[in-house]
């Protein structure tokens, strides 16, 4: 449950009455909280802790207020607090209020639907005068991924889930030299010549709050960024339904296959450096294990791999 003393701090800052909070599904990069005011309005609470995360999340919170602003309604949006501000902090962690919005997330949806929301975003650009990061074609790791790499090979396991993570990336580690190698040159390309920016989402397929097949709220706003199309293309680039809903607007977008593979990689390289982050930690057993289970799933075996591999061949 979340602390009486943050409770309290949140009725303060943005001048409500809380009468019920309730623990919401757990998100990766937030704890998140439905919390219902005394005059009956609902909202949807992030908490972010993670140092990581917080940056990009205040980055966001301007430009994703401006959006529905401006007419974007299928978005969720930040709550002002009794002074403007989009957000508040107590102690470490970083608080947003977000209007509440009744759906349930999962990927039975019109396809079209969210293509010619995407493409509405898109569109969006020139109108939002927040200020926006802009995609630099850097992979924010740097070259960590590389080092921690290096180090779990090189250190002798603490305990049993560290012993499986060694075997796992012992298993792959001549796979990611070489799709890092690959990463490498391709961002080099992108930097000398890059593609047209704008608004994105990055991950909008899997932040589709339903009410029905077609209507549809994209949330988690967490890293909007001007960046190519593809960032928000890639995961439904060959799908027709997705395509046709985006060419709504956009009648005559084609996706650009370098740029697939640029982020394409990016995800592959970040779930790994974000799973390694949780599974090499002080946390519970069972919380290291639930994640490096998603690596081995996402990562290397039912998901990103196998993509990358279809467009990159090893033969080791």
């Amino acid at each position: 449950m979340m602390k009486p003393s943050m409770l309290d701090h949140i009725q303060r800052v943005y001048g409500v009455t809380i009468a019920s909070s309730k623990p919401a599904p757990r998100q990766f990069v937030a704890e998140t909280y439905y919390l219902e005011a005394t005059n009956g309005e609902r909202y949807f609470c992030k908490i972010i802790t993670k140092p990581l995360f917080i940056p990009q999340v205040i980055d966001s919170l301007p430009a994703l207020r401006e959006m529905f602003e401006r007419g974007r309604s299928f978005i969720n949006y930040p709550i002002e607090t009794t002074t403007k501000a989009l957000y508040t902090q107590f102690d470490d962690a970083l608080i947003v209020l977000f209007n509440y919005i009744a759906g349930t997330q999962h990927y039975d949806y019109s396809h079209a639907v969210l293509g010619r929301c995407t493409a509405e975003v898109h569109a969006l650009t020139p109108q939002i005068n927040a200020p926006v990061p802009r995609e630099t074609f850097t992979f924010r790791y740097g070259d960590a991924l590389m080092r921690r790499l290096d180090d779990v090979l090189s250190s002798s396991p603490a305990d049993a889930i560290e012993t499986e993570l060694h075997d796992v990336l012992a298993q792959y580690q001549r796979e990611m030299r070489h799709d890092w190698a690959q990463f490498e040159t391709l961002c080099a390309r992108l930097r000398i010549a890059p593609p047209p920016l704008v608004l994105t989402h990055g991950d909008a397929p899997g932040n589709v709050l339903v009410q029905s097949p077609d209507v549809i709220f994209i949330i988690d706003w967490d890293e909007i960024l001007l960046a190519p199309a593809e960032r928000d293309v890639w995961f439904l680039h060959e799908d027709a339904d997705f395509l046709r809903g985006y060419r709504e607007i956009y009648p005559t977008y084609q996706p650009n296959s370098d740029v697939r593979r640029y982020y394409l990689y990016t995800r592959y390289f970040a779930d790994i450096m974000e799973f390694l982050d949780e599974i090499i930690s002080t946390h519970p057993a069972d919380h290291r294990q639930h994640n490096l289970d998603g690596l081995k799933h996402d990562c290397f075996g039912a998901w990103l791999r196998p993509l990358i591999r279809a467009v990159d061949p090893f033969d080791g």
